[in-house]
This record gives C-alpha cells, structure tokens and sequence, in this order.
C-alpha cells in the first residue's frame, strides 16, 4: 500500500505521532515530553498544525514535528521512523513535506539541534534537505553576590520602550554586519524580526532590553530574556557595531547585563553561542561562565 502522509486531526492520532517521535527518548523522558508537549497544546502555547505524519494503511510509520515561531523561525523536532527497508525514504519524505509546510507559512528557516554523535538522525536530516550549519555551545554561570564594575564614561544606556523601537531593529541589524555567530542567519534575518523573535523568548522585561551610546554614538545592544520557570536570565543577544568592536565594550556591557540580572535574585543566568565564534567564548569564559552542552546545529535556509 503506498505511504500517505497526513496532519492527525483527532487527539488520539496526535497521541500515537507523538509516541513515536519521542520513541528515541528513555522511557521516563519519553512520558514527561509528552506530556508536557500535550500540555502545552491545551494552554494553546503550542500548535500540532504541523506535526505530520505518515501512514501505511492505518499503521503510523513515521512522524516529524515543525513548530513555527514568530520572527521568522521554525524549529523541528528531528523525523522518527519504524525501523524497516523504508525506513530513509520515509525520513526524507517527512522532512520533504514538513519543511515545504514552514517555506508556505513563512519561515525564513527551519532549525534543529541534534546532539552531535546521534549520526543517524543527522544523515536523515541531510538527506531529507536540512544541512549541518555549526555547532551551538550552551553556557550558564551563578548569580551569586558578584560585584560588577559600572559602565566605562562616557557610555550611557537606554532602555526599551515603543519609541526607542526601530532604533534598536537598526542597531540589531548593523551589529550583523562580520558577526560570528551563525552568519548564515544574518544574511537572512533583519533586525525587525530579530526583535519578534527575542521578545517570544521567556519573559519580555523591557528593562533588560538595553542600547548603548557612547558620546551620542550607538555602539551596542544587550537583550535579556527572564524564564521564571527556571529562576534563569538568558542573554538572548548581544551585539556591538564593527567600527566599536576591539575595545572591550562587549565585556563592558555584558557585565551591566550580569549587574542588573543579579539584583534580580534569580540563581542562573544562561547563553548560547556559536562554536565558531571563538571570541565570544573568551569573554564567556573569562567572565565565569561554563560550558554545559553542546548541540550540532541543522538548519534549512528559505530558497
């Protein structure tokens, strides 16, 4: 019988695709993902528009999830396939299928985090048209009582309000320009959804979002997102202009960040960034921060 592939519209078909995309998982995790994933869906934080699935008869053989995010991005949660002589061309037509949906809903791309020995997942991702991109280093530190120094003179800082905000959409975009995290992004993300997106992530407290002038000059931009669910801050972004880079101004502002995140009482704050982008790991580093976990990134730009 051939393979159909088709969006599960009741509770129960949902159900069974979900249990086989989180097949991978231990038994324990497997039953907490997918409860808190049909969780989510109840509170209506989480759509299964796209979770697709396919079929032999009325046997689920495959499934795959895609989760579109505002700004832009859509993240999948890598194909899962019943172990047979299909097995990668169902992969692939799930994948085929599940990135067209993104590309026709208005993703500008389509990630995904694979941990980076689980090779079978990454050669289904790359046969079904979602590349390896880079690699993402996950960092934290405590928030303890640390003592931060205040910013250097003559550089000021503004908080995020409506007024200020096609000012920092700009200033986000022109600190894109030679960046080493995940160029591949900038080339197709501009500031504007950047903003969308980082005020999806966590908590949006427009105090933590931060532009930087100095003598009247913008410089840079610091955004912190809160997850309270955590007791975490995650530095969603940080950025300074070219011509400002190479003067210590990234350490500057990254420790106003961790001044003002620690006045916050929370225990941890968090970062992701790009293996590649070996400066920015320095200073992480040099600023307390620890590697936690690493993740190999897939990623699907829109043609």
């Amino acid at each position: 019988m051939p393979l159909t592939l088709v969006v599960p519209a009741t509770a129960s078909a949902q159900q069974a695709a979900l249990t086989l995309l989180y097949s991978a998982l231990p038994e324990f995790q497997r039953e907490q993902q997918l409860a808190d994933t049909l969780a989510a869906v109840r509170r209506n934080e989480l759509s299964l528009d796209n979770l697709v699935t396919a079929l032999d008869g009325n046997h689920v053989v495959g499934s795959v999830l895609a989760v579109l995010r505002p700004g832009g991005a859509a993240f999948l949660w890598p194909p899962a396939v019943r172990a047979g002589g299909s097995a990668d061309e169902i992969s692939t037509a799930l994948l085929t299928c599940v990135t067209s949906r993104m590309d026709a809903q208005g993703a500008q791309f389509t990630q995904c985090l694979v941990e980076p020995d689980d090779l079978a997942t990454r050669q289904a991702l790359e046969r079904g048209g979602v590349p390896y991109a880079t690699d993402l280093v996950l960092l934290n530190r405590s928030l303890g009582q640390d003592s931060f120094p205040p910013l250097p003179s003559g550089i000021t800082c503004e908080r995020y309000t409506e007024h200020l905000h096609d000012d920092f959409a700009q200033l986000v975009e022109r600190t894109y320009a030679g960046t080493l995290d995940c160029p591949v992004l900038a080339r197709v993300r501009g500031g504007e959804d950047s903003l969308t997106a980082h005020r999806a992530t966590g908590q949006f407290v427009p105090d933590a979002w931060r532009l930087y002038r100095q003598s009247g000059r913008e410089i840079g931009v610091l955004i912190l997102a809160e997850h309270p669910d955590r007791d975490a801050w995650e530095v969603a972004y940080l950025g300074v202009v070219p011509e400002a880079r190479g003067a210590g101004l990234g350490r500057a502002l990254l420790q106003d960040g961790l001044a003002y995140a620690s006045a916050s009482r929370r225990s941890t704050i968090e970062i992701a960034v790009d293996a590649a982008n070996t400066p920015a790991l320095r200073l992480y580093h040099a600023l307390g921060f620890g590697d936690v976990k690493r993740f190999a990134v897939h990623l699907r730009v829109k043609s």
